[in-house]
């Protein structure tokens, strides 16, 4: 989505991580939003490790209701949350953060994601990234998920 294309209805998350803006996660967001035709801009934040501590620790109290967290962000990211979902507490990561009412909640995805597929099936790294973005999508912004749309999506 370009600059232009945002409008007052347009539904904003973000991608916090060290090169947000070129990573493949903001690429399988914009694919995913696409598809489903969703009015949706994600902004990717390119943070410097010296400005992770002031972004997170600003987000309960800023606009930003929903951001995915990087994976080399994820597990120090986990201390600026106020709540954890189990797997979080089990992983001792997250992926996402989501904000209500200034609490932060950090939430790992990846029992939701392997749970997907069916048990043996081996998932890449990639794979499970579509996965979770389709979760993320899913839970944020209420779209029917369809597990075998993730092949596709990849390779769009």
């Amino acid at each position: 989505m370009e600059a232009h294309e945002i409008k007052p209805d347009t539904k904003l998350c973000t991608i916090i991580g060290m090169s947000a803006q070129v990573g493949i996660a903001r690429k399988y967001f914009v694919k995913v939003f696409k598809h489903y035709d969703l009015n949706i801009a994600p902004i990717a934040l390119n943070i410097k490790d010296e400005h992770l501590t002031v972004t997170l620790k600003g987000l309960p109290n800023s606009k930003i209701q929903f951001s995915y967290i990087e994976p080399e962000y994820q597990r120090s990211a986990i201390h600026f949350c106020d709540n954890l979902n189990e797997t979080a507490k089990k992983l001792e990561y997250i992926d996402i953060i989501e904000v209500n009412d200034g609490v932060a909640t950090g939430i790992n995805l990846e029992d939701d994601a392997r749970s997907l597929f069916t048990e043996g099936y081996e998932l890449d790294n990639n794979t499970m990234l579509m996965a979770k973005v389709l979760l993320i999508v899913k839970r944020w912004y209420g779209i029917n998920l369809n597990i075998d749309d993730i092949p596709m999506l990849m390779n769009k």
